[in-house]
């Protein structure tokens, strides 16, 4: 991906690119969210996912069961990167944050984490529900549709598509990437 000739992007969403006698279309977010994706369940299948103490933990309210939910699933957050402690009655104190999640919302995430848990990921194994989880978390990090991106972040991010198994598609299933030989892009100009 990095050997990519980048052109520029269009509609604050997708990168263009080309290569020999191919055009390459790439989502940023879909890319981006698989780059984060690869890394984050690599490093929870790992041990726990890398994260930062909270200089100044964070209080958030909920209402009991979102609590108690998350109380009840320590291991699942410590996999992830987060640590929370009862800090009354529907009020945890976040204390620890995974890394991947750095200028994010951090009670809104968990607050998202719990409603799923209590919408039936309960019931999936560990792994399932760490997957599901960190694609999701994944997805909330990566650049969105609408963000307008530098050169050099574009050339990192195609530099990072190098590093993990892309698939061609963002964890939830989008396509990142959809390739177009020239030749077939020049009929489409009724070019022979």
């Amino acid at each position: 991906w990095s050997g990519l000739r980048y052109v520029g992007q269009v509609g604050l969403c997708f990168l263009v690119c080309e290569d020999a006698g191919h055009l390459v279309l790439i989502d940023q977010h879909a890319a981006h969210e698989r780059v984060l994706f690869e890394r984050y369940i690599t490093a929870v299948r790992e041990g726990p996912a890398p994260s930062q103490a909270l200089l100044v933990p964070q209080a958030m309210s909920l209402p009991a069961d979102q609590q108690a939910v998350l109380l009840a699933e320590a291991e699942l957050l410590s996999r992830l990167g987060f640590a929370v402690e009862q800090a009354g009655p529907r009020l945890l104190r976040i204390v620890q944050a995974p890394t991947l999640l750095r200028g994010r919302d951090l009670a809104a995430e968990l607050a998202d984490l719990a409603v799923s848990l209590l919408d039936g990921d309960r019931g999936r194994s560990l792994t399932e529900r760490l997957e599901r989880t960190a694609a999701t978390l994944a997805c909330h990090a990566a650049f969105r549709a609408g963000d307008p991106l530098q050169p050099e972040a574009v050339q990192h991010l195609l530099a990072a598509m190098d590093q993990v198994d892309l698939s061609g598609y963002c964890p939830h299933g989008r396509p990142a990437v959809l390739r177009m030989p020239l030749d077939q892009l020049g009929r489409l100009f009724h070019r022979s």
